[in-house]
């Protein structure tokens, strides 16, 4: 319908304050029709002024109602439609009418905008390839997409006809239908867990739901969507991977992380009451002749029979691990507190072992029979560290081989004095750095494609006045233990960014330097100080440095040793993970702490060329470390059908003796510049 506006008498004001504040056209009428009031908005929706409304009759049906559209001429002739309300009132003790009036054409647009982006939602909702769901206020679901249908098992209807306690089914539900419903009424903004689900099928797997609030002003329950991840595959990998950084894969012993973990938690038991810990040092006697004779897949059988026979005469409280090659370790709680007692304990298990080792074995259709050599070391509590308890049973095992194999020797005060030269040697070491008998060497780091050097790894050395040579394997572990390490530590990073900024000036300018931080480096705080100072004096750019650390360190990491790293972070050092694969924390820390790149261990790189695992292992790192946005330099390359293995794997950079030995600081300033001329 049109409305027309008849011009009449002016009236009174009465209502003019409410029209004034309105955001909506207000027209307050008469009986007859005639505009008393009306405010500015009404004057732009009528394209009329004041003075032309106010005293007009209009033609506006004044019958109270809802909201109704109609048409309205103009000042100029346009027409214009709007919504129209109209409210019985009073004027002057006098029947009235407030009319609003708001433009039609923006509610239109508004719903047009409105339809569009629900359908927008509606396409993004039903194609996406998560599983999505709108949850109502008691977890049940409102509505759900195909890929939940797919992940779940259930038609669509059959879906909505069911709650999240269907589905899911833990016994955390009663807490997480709580945090639902608080989410619907407006307590918190989502939330992210990961719960089990059982699907139509029954089959049991693992699925993360992240929700957020779908807010509505008209509705005091809002509703929650929630997307459904399904990460069964994912935990699997996690699970499997915690599995081969704590278990030995041939034989599915401990390995050594676990087994120090072990022995270390033993230990602080035992010291609440003063108890002794024994731990036993396995050597097999003769297996290298058997592994070059018979071969590696009969060596490997061997090995998996030795730790079958191990587990089956051990007691409950005993850990078995393998610890490289063919050595093994047996921690021995509950031996009592009688040094006498705790000896015959141990001894005990060790005849057990030999007893159980000695039953003849079928190997390639022989018979074959193998003997061990055993140290036993004994600690009262916490006497030693499991490192110094370790070494000691190495000690005593080594002394059983000296005296002919086949049987156990226990770590005594002649052993310990062979211990207490290596206060010696730390005295030794202490002059060392005082007379400058320490040095430098330098293994390329190179592309596999192509060869080109890219950097190399700082490696220390001491040129001992008596015993020659020393490679870090001889002193590194005297200098943990006697806190030189740090004074070590902070010569090689001086050393290494000297050499480092005189290559990038007078040679290449984008090659880079790795150094090792030890644990006692990164613990005492000082590292990233000792760091900037190093640049600063070298006049090297920070992102010419690398920094390796150990899982170890990252397992043991405080909250002042993570500022650590993120102080190196702040310096624009990278920073890396070194011998990745062997511990057990690789993956909560790749994905957690600020790290730049990652060396693939050399144990695995060794079996690229004959071991299936080893290479599904590598691949499997370098692959999750790329998808991390981290580099990978594999270590330990010692042939060209490792190289190529690597290469076809992905893997960019490497190190190794077949791509360059450490060599002096001179003699790599040689390779580089050759190489650079070349």
């Amino acid at each position: 319908m049109k409305a027309t506006i008849t011009p009449a008498i002016p009236g009174g004001d009465t209502l003019r304050a409410f029209a004034s504040a309105a955001a909506a056209g207000v027209l307050v009428v008469d009986a007859t029709g005639t505009v008393l009031l009306c405010n500015a908005v009404a004057q732009t929706l009528l394209d009329r002024t004041s003075e032309d409304l106010v005293g007009a009759v209009i033609g506006f049906p004044l019958t109270p109602s809802g909201i109704s559209e109609i048409d309205v001429v103009g000042g100029a002739g346009g027409v214009r439609t709007v919504d129209m309300q109209v409210t019985a009132t009073t004027w002057e003790n006098e029947r009235a009418y407030v009319i609003t009036l708001t433009d039609a054409g923006l509610r239109k647009r508004a719903v047009r905008r409105l339809a569009v982006s629900e359908e927008r939602f509606r396409a993004v909702f039903e194609q996406s390839p998560i599983g999505l769901a709108v949850l109502d206020g008691e977890a049940r679901f409102a509505r759900v997409n195909n890929a939940l249908c797919r992940m779940f098992g259930y038609t669509r209807s059959e879906l909505e006809q069911r709650t999240l306690t269907d589905i899911v089914g833990s016994e955390r539900l009663p807490a997480d239908e709580k945090l639902t419903r608080e989410l619907s009424v407006g307590h918190g903004t989502g939330y992210d867990l990961e719960r089990s689900f059982v699907t139509k099928e029954g089959e049991t797997r693992c699925a993360r739901f992240i929700t957020s609030v779908m807010s509505d002003s008209e509705d005091e329950h809002a509703q929650v969507i929630a997307s459904v991840q399904d990460v069964t595959e994912r935990q699997e990998n996690d699970a499997r991977m915690i599995r081969l950084a704590l278990h030995d894969e041939l034989t599915g012993l401990a390995n050594r992380t676990l087994a120090m973990d072990r022995l270390q938690l033993a230990q602080a038991r035992a010291d609440r009451n003063g108890a002794f810990v024994g731990l036993l040092f396995l050597d097999l006697d003769g297996f290298k002749t058997v592994n070059d004779s018979l071969g590696h897949a009969v060596g490997d059988a061997l090995l998996k029979e030795t730790a079958r026979r191990l587990r089956s005469v051990l007691r409950p409280s005993d850990t078995a691990a393998r610890i490289g090659g063919d050595e093994f370790v047996v921690c021995c709680e509950d031996l009592g507190a009688d040094a006498v007692e705790a000896q015959a304990i141990a001894i005990r298990v060790v005849e057990r072992i030999a007893s159980a080792l000695a039953e003849p074995i079928e190997l390639e259709g022989a018979t074959e029979r193998t003997t061990a050599s055993i140290g036993i070391a004994l600690v009262r509590g916490l006497q030693y560290s499991p490192d110094m308890v370790l070494r000691n049973a190495d000690q005593a095992m080594y002394r059983a081989k000296q005296q002919g194999r086949a049987r156990f020797e226990l770590f005594d005060e002649a052993l310990q004095a062979r211990a207490l030269s290596r206060s010696d040697l730390a005295d030794e070491l202490a002059l060392a750095l005082e007379r400058d008998e320490l040095v430098v060497h330098y293994q390329p780091i190179a592309e596999l494609r192509g060869g080109r050097i890219m950097g190399a790894e700082a490696l220390v050395r001491w040129e001992h006045p008596v015993r020659g040579l020393l490679h870090p394997a001889d002193f590194l572990d005297v200098a943990e233990e006697s806190q030189l390490i740090v004074s070590i530590g902070d010569w090689v990073l001086n050393r290494a960014c000297r050499d480092l900024a005189g290559w990038r000036r007078s040679i290449r300018p984008d090659v880079f330097v790795t150094v090792n931080a030890s644990a006692r480096q990164l613990g005492n705080n000082e590292l990233a100080a000792s760091i900037d100072r190093a640049l600063f004096e070298a006049v090297l750019d920070a992102d010419a440095l690398e920094i390796e650390l150990t899982e170890t360190m990252l397992i043991e990491a405080t909250a002042t040793t993570l500022s650590e790293l993120a102080g190196l972070r702040d310096l624009g050092v990278q920073v890396g993970l070194d011998d990745f694969g062997t511990g057990y924390a690789s993956l909560t820390y790749l994905r957690s702490l600020p790290l730049d790149f990652v060396k693939v261990d050399g144990s695995f790189v060794a079996g690229l060329s004959e071991n299936v695992d080893d290479m599904a292992i590598v691949t499997a790192i370098v692959d999750l470390a790329h998808a991390l946005g981290l580099h990978v330099i594999a270590e330990g390359v010692e042939s060209g059908v490792q190289q190529q293995a690597l290469e076809e794997i992905g893997c960019r950079f490497a190190q190794g003796w077949h791509l360059g030995r450490p060599r002096t600081s001179r003699d790599f300033t040689r390779l580089l510049a050759s190489a650079a001329a070349a």
